[in-house]
């Protein structure tokens, strides 16, 4: 469906609820992207919606070559498991591709390895989720937005210091 000669602004790995809602976000702004899925059945489901989603496995550098990688603007990994990020990182950063890559894992672990290895920016959802949520419930109490802010920020860097 996707010549490989088209050069994508943005890769994202993975077309599950975050990779979906990334890419839509992208359309959004005419930023050209590609979705690389594992899961033909959401490949071909993809395809009825017109969505740029090519079949493969975005661990693999001939897979992020093939969709130009090197040239990329970013790179956005959806993943469920903290070892394969970084596995996927450390292969992107060993080719010698210096693209930004940002790296939402669900599992709570070892971000800061994620940042040595060469994610520019990590993305814990669970603790983020919880976060927004006490977000919205801080405002029911008229707090000022910047004493919210702060109170964010900080629940956020004790939780990762934990980790």
């Amino acid at each position: 469906l996707f010549p490989y000669t088209t050069l994508f602004r943005s890769i994202i790995g993975g077309y599950g609820r975050v990779g979906k809602t990334i890419a839509r976000m992208m359309q959004a702004h005419n930023i050209e992207y590609v979705v690389i899925e594992n899961n033909r059945e959401v490949v071909v489901a993809a395809h009825k919606r017109d969505a740029n989603v090519m079949f493969g496995d975005c661990t693999k550098m001939d897979m992020l070559y093939r969709c130009h990688i090197d040239s990329a603007k970013l790179a956005v990994l959806t993943f469920h498991s903290l070892d394969v990020a970084r596995d996927t990182v450390e292969h992107i950063r060993a080719s010698g591709v210096d693209v930004p890559i940002i790296v939402r894992i669900r599992e709570q672990g070892d971000f800061a390895e994620l940042i040595s290895v060469g994610a520019n920016l990590v993305v814990p959802e669970m603790l983020e989720g919880s976060l927004i949520i006490g977000r919205y419930a801080l405002n029911y109490f008229e707090l000022e937005q910047e004493e919210i802010d702060q109170t964010v920020d900080l629940e956020r860097e004790t939780q990762l210091s934990r980790l």
